[in-house]
């Protein structure tokens, strides 16, 4: 029983340092690095031109326009 045990445990990490070992040589070459940094400057952008600077100022046209249709549905009911 202790054998089996030992073996099992020999396995785990034999395949532990084998899949170490593939994910250290996956690193990306200089073209997916360029792929990837456009990628990333392009969602920083995105995310830049996303933010309110009024964030309130949402906040009050979702509770007005909110307010309008619960008016609207209670008209029809």
């Amino acid at each position: 029983m202790a054998a089996k045990r030992i073996n099992s445990l020999i396995f785990l990490f034999l395949f532990l340092l084998s899949f170490i070992a593939v994910i250290v040589s996956a690193e990306p070459g200089p073209v997916e690095d360029a792929y990837w940094k456009k990628r990333e400057a392009d969602a920083q952008n995105v995310a830049e031109q996303s933010v309110e600077p009024h964030p309130e100022q949402v906040t009050e046209e979702l509770n007005t326009n909110v307010g309008q249709l619960v008016s609207e549905q209670d008209k029809h009911h």
